[in-house]
């Protein structure tokens, strides 16, 4: 006689679950780097996917996400013109002051 084994659907249901957990907290980092749009975001997407298994890699990626963006500072400069001084107006001429 064969006997089947059949699955608890809730059980499979519960695995997913777990699995689906387990890899939004793997992939934590870059979830927060990528809303954060941090301009590192490729840096952390590459330690989380291939130093995340350790501890450490996970948290190296975790604090790139987190570091805060420094603002972007744009310097206008106006351009200098430079205006020669202009010889003082003349009269007519023969005419000596």
């Amino acid at each position: 006689m064969h006997h089947a084994n059949h699955l608890d659907p809730s059980a499979v249901v519960m695995v997913w679950i777990v699995f689906a957990l387990l890899g939004v907290l793997y992939f934590l980092p870059t979830i927060v780097a990528l809303v954060r749009h941090s301009p590192n975001a490729g840096m952390v997407i590459v330690v989380n996917l291939f130093l995340g298994w350790s501890l450490v890699g996970w948290v190296v990626a975790l604090v790139l996400a987190v570091k805060p963006t420094q603002p972007q500072v744009v310097v206008v400069q106006q351009p200098v013109v430079y205006h020669p001084p202009q010889p003082p107006p003349q009269g007519p001429p023969g005419i000596s002051s």
